[in-house]
């Protein structure tokens, strides 16, 4: 009888080493910062419930006082603009003035009148007038007429500055056309 086959032993099969584990370092936190903004928030809370114990006990016989005008209560006409896009943008609109004046004619009666009145101008990159619009009219209709022709011969105006095409395409900018 022939012996019986003997086992080969099998290799075992190699496990990749385990990876260490990666250290993530937690973001560090102002401790001070946080406490104030903590301490900010609770006062902002105190002061929101003081005003809501005063309107609940306010008394239902008085009658509410006449609401008295508060002062910087009027819509201001100013602009959002700041530093030199400001400059660049006063400097821009005389540019305009002067080249719509340039073409402003007015008889001898009118130039003499008490008229005024005010333009929207929406210029583009190119400044080519776009879109034009009294917002103030000067109650004679031939003045108005003269003032939007003016601003037609004048057309093209010169290209503005980079920083204001944007301002000048969406809010345009408003001239004032006053008798010398």
């Amino acid at each position: 009888p022939e012996p019986p086959p003997k086992e080969v032993a099998k290799p075992e099969p190699k496990l990749p080493k385990p990876e260490a584990p990666k250290i993530v370092e937690k973001p560090k936190v102002d401790l001070k910062r946080a406490k104030q903004d903590q301490d900010a928030a609770l006062k902002r809370i105190e002061a929101l419930q003081k005003i809501q114990n005063m309107v609940k006990n306010k008394p239902a016989e008085q009658p509410a006082a006449p609401a008295q005008p508060v002062k910087g209560n009027a819509v201001s006409p100013g602009d959002a603009l700041k530093g030199l896009s400001r400059m660049e943008h006063a400097t821009y609109l005389s540019t305009i003035k002067t080249k719509v004046k340039s073409q402003w004619n007015l008889p001898g009666w009118m130039a003499t009148a008490n008229l005024s009145a005010r333009i929207r101008l929406y210029v583009d990159s190119s400044g080519n007038v776009v879109k034009k619009a009294i917002t103030k009219s000067s109650g004679n209709e031939e003045y108005d007429a003269r003032a939007i022709g003016a601003v037609e011969a004048a057309s093209p105006l010169p290209a503005p500055p980079s920083s204001l095409t944007s301002i000048l395409a969406v809010d345009g900018i408003e001239i004032e056309l006053v008798p010398d």
